[in-house]
């Protein structure tokens, strides 16, 4: 398992230690688990991270008036990565096909993109 904490100013991934089972950091600083996921980039994708899913459009979808004449994809979806209780895993997921995610930011440095929300 892979962590990262806030320390207030910057992202931290020293500092983070295991003693029986238990994580400890130095101070309070919130702690964001690794997905296991890496965006388009190749950047590790952790909770707290703010992600843009980009899907591919159809040719439907690229001959309408209203597609942006971009390559080919679109912005679906902005969301906070976040840990569901409920079912057990994050609320992103590896794509199967032609879309993906591209870390925008985190919730910490970056408030001003929690807006879209």
């Amino acid at each position: 398992m892979k962590f990262r904490a806030w320390d207030g100013i910057r992202m931290a991934t020293s500092g983070i230690m295991f003693s029986n089972g238990n994580m400890f950091t130095a101070g309070d600083m919130p702690l964001m688990q690794y997905t296991g996921l890496k965006d388009k980039n190749g950047k590790e994708i952790y909770e707290g991270d703010i992600v843009e899913k980009w899907s591919h459009c159809s040719l439907l979808e690229r001959l309408s008036p209203l597609y942006n004449r971009g390559v080919g994809y679109y912005k679906s979806l902005t969301t906070t990565v976040k840990w569901s209780e409920q079912g057990l895993n994050y609320n992103i997921y590896p794509h199967h096909d032609d879309s993906y995610w591209k870390v925008i930011g985190n919730i910490y440095e970056n408030r001003e993109l929690l807006k879209e929300e």
